[in-house]
């Protein structure tokens, strides 16, 4: 690299030299016709990079300068930069495109759907279209699929009492049940059965184990007149009404007769 020079030639001019002039890199002349080389740059800088001719240097860039909206980028000096994040359901690079927010919509035949509506992947909704009738969308039990819905039968579901689903989107009304019998009555859905009352036991015919035995005790009036003597150690009543010795489970339709 030149920059030893200073010795007049045979012309006695005195060639300058690359520290002379501040140079640190690329050609200059010498002052005497000729060029100096005064070298390179080590990477990521540049010859002139920072703006200042024969000098080394790099220039950040930014994220607009190269358009980038998300992601990172190369800063042009050895570093990165952080060009932030997108708004679901946009993901950077989405659309194909690298540090820019996007999303690439999805297609009916993608997802395999043939009917109904579907969300695109990008905030938005697919019409993958109709069915023929008989045939309607999910009749066969599968989501955008057009398919014939199967009817059940209250057979079928071994439903003989209330309503149930019929498979295509209505219900079936499977009859009422025979008093004394009622619908769910013995607790099984869509069956007719006879609601068994919970009995009152250890000798209080109007008493049942609802209850402290306080609570009995001192709102007894409430409940009507109760004729019962100090209920055994640990046990907990609660006086009936006078309709009957019974205090029915949850769901019997019949024989209630708690206060």
């Amino acid at each position: 690299m030149g920059g030893s020079g200073g010795t007049p030639n045979q012309d006695g001019c005195a060639p300058m030299t690359c520290a002379a002039v501040g140079a640190n890199c690329g050609s200059v002349p010498d002052g005497c016709g000729d060029t100096l080389d005064c070298g390179t740059c080590a990477a990521p800088q540049t010859c002139g990079g920072s703006g200042t001719p024969t000098q080394c240097g790099c220039a950040l860039t930014t994220c607009a300068a190269v358009g980038a909206n998300c992601g990172s980028v190369l800063d042009g000096c050895g570093g990165t930069l952080d060009c932030g994040t997108c708004t679901t359901p946009q993901t950077c690079g989405g659309e194909g495109t690298p540090n820019q927010c996007g999303c690439t919509p999805t297609t009916c035949a993608a997802t395999g759907a043939t009917c109904g509506s579907i969300p695109d992947s990008c905030g938005g909704t697919l019409d993958c279209g109709s069915c023929i009738a008989p045939q309607t969308c999910g009749g066969a039990g599968v989501p955008n699929q057009c398919g014939t819905c199967t009817l059940t039968t209250c057979a079928a579901a071994g439903a003989n009492c209330g309503v149930i689903p019929d498979g295509c989107g209505g219900t079936l009304v499977c009859g009422s049940c025979t008093p004394p019998m009622t619908c769910h009555g013995a607790g099984v859905a869509n069956q007719c059965g006879i609601c068994t009352p919970t009995t009152c036991t250890h000798g209080f015919d109007q008493a049942c184990a609802v209850t402290t035995w306080d609570d009995f005790h001192n709102n007894a009036a409430s409940y009507s007149t109760c004729s019962s003597a100090t209920p055994p150690p640990g046990l907990a009543y609660y006086c009936c009404g006078w309709s009957g010795p019974h205090c029915s489970p949850a769901g019997c339709a019949v024989d209630c007769y708690c206060a």
